[in-house]
């Protein structure tokens, strides 16, 4: 490896403690005393993972999950559960427009199709 791509490298994860620091404040501005729950999350996001977050009703759950998207700059949708959803309603539908005599498939997604979505009962 020669010496200017070591340090093209070098340069990428300078400032990885800043970003961090800086991600990690602008969170707890909202989000007070679940650090380690926030860390997983973002660990789970940085390796194109998933995560389940389960906890009581009314302890923050979407707001944390709104926060951390919104602070990385990413999309947020939330699902409701209830016993008749479909996967379509998931996923996205495919759909058939009628203009002018012509017909046309559309699709028209889901909140699944963001980076972030928060599905709950």
């Amino acid at each position: 490896m020669d010496k200017s791509s070591q340090s093209g490298e070098a340069d990428i994860y300078r400032n990885t403690s800043d970003i961090f620091t800086n991600l990690f404040n602008e969170i707890s501005k909202v989000i007070v005393g679940q650090k380690e729950t926030v860390e997983q999350i973002i660990v789970s996001i940085l390796c194109n993972g998933h995560t389940l977050v389960e906890s009581n009703p009314g302890l923050g759950k979407t707001l944390t999950i709104s926060t951390i998207a919104k602070v990385m700059d990413l999309t947020f949708s939330r699902i409701q559960c209830t016993p008749d959803l479909m996967p379509a309603d998931i996923t996205g539908t495919h759909f058939i427009e009628e203009s002018g005599g012509h017909k046309e498939f559309k699709f028209e997604a889901g909140p699944v199709l963001p980076i972030s979505c928060l599905q709950t009962k």
